[in-house]
């Protein structure tokens, strides 16, 4: 892998991460319910998105690339428009809220499982990164997962 695949690659989990870190803090505004201290869940996992775009984007100018900017894309305008819709009508009941968590989730976890499953990736101090920061989000998962079974 060519470091402007390298360098691509990195941005799209960055851009990803700018996107969970701003789904997370909104839904910590937004919704009503302190069950469980689901608020505190999701300022974390926001923070931990910061983190992590954070590391990502020091790897990037490292390799020659920008920076990726600290916006919404679209895909996230779709899915946190899909979460305040459905915690409307939800009335912010955990249980919805916490499966578009999932959702969200998901997708990113497998992000990092592609990156992580080009065989072209042999940069060893990214491979660690990015093995770092996916059992993180896997932990969050995990978390989210558990709390859903509460709730």
């Amino acid at each position: 892998m060519n470091n402007s695949e390298k360098i691509k690659s990195l941005q799209t989990l960055a851009e990803l991460n700018v996107d969970r870190a701003s789904g997370y803090m909104k839904l910590s505004e937004e919704t009503k319910t302190l069950d469980l201290g689901i608020k505190a869940m999701f300022v974390r996992m926001s923070h931990q998105s910061d983190d992590y775009r954070k590391e990502l984007d020091a790897h990037i100018t490292k390799l020659g690339g920008e920076k990726v900017e600290i916006e919404n894309s679209f895909l996230s305008d779709v899915h946190q428009a899909w979460i305040k819709i459905k915690a409307e009508v939800s009335s912010n009941d955990p249980e919805t809220l916490l499966s578009s968590c999932k959702f969200g989730e998901n997708i990113i976890i497998g992000a990092y499982e592609s990156v992580l499953g080009d065989s072209e990736m042999k940069d060893l101090e990214i491979r660690a990164l990015l093995e770092k920061q996916i059992a993180g989000l896997k932990t969050s998962m995990s978390v989210v997962k558990v709390v859903d079974e509460v709730v």
